[in-house]
């Protein structure tokens, strides 16, 4: 199933706790850097979604066109992502407010 889970610890032991379902594999992921109190994920459709940690709710999500996103880095310093895509583009995607945008 395609869900966000937990960790969550138990007297017997350690198991698995789905947090939300919202109906897309993840297929990429990444803390956004510096503070890493959120996370970025890539859907297999194509969508960056931007996440709180402690809580998995859903910041912001923003949908990537034109082409396949291959992989996603954060900068270590600031809060912006780097996509490497499949028409050979880097994007950079600012992440600190909202929903994600393009930095032009």
């Amino acid at each position: 199933e395609n869900s966000l889970v937990q960790l969550a610890a138990t007297d017997q032991s350690a198991s698995l706790e789905v947090m939300k379902f919202y109906g897309a594999a993840v297929r990429l992921f990444s803390f956004i850097h510096p503070m890493d109190d959120y996370f970025a994920t890539i859907s297999v459709q194509g969508v960056l979604d931007t996440w709180h940690k402690k809580t998995a709710t859903l910041v912001g999500s923003m949908q990537i066109t034109d082409a396949f996103v291959l992989d996603m880095q954060c900068n270590p310093q600031m809060p912006y992502l780097a996509l490497g895509r499949s028409d050979g583009t880097l994007q950079i995607i600012a992440t600190s407010e909202g929903d994600p945008y393009q930095l032009s």
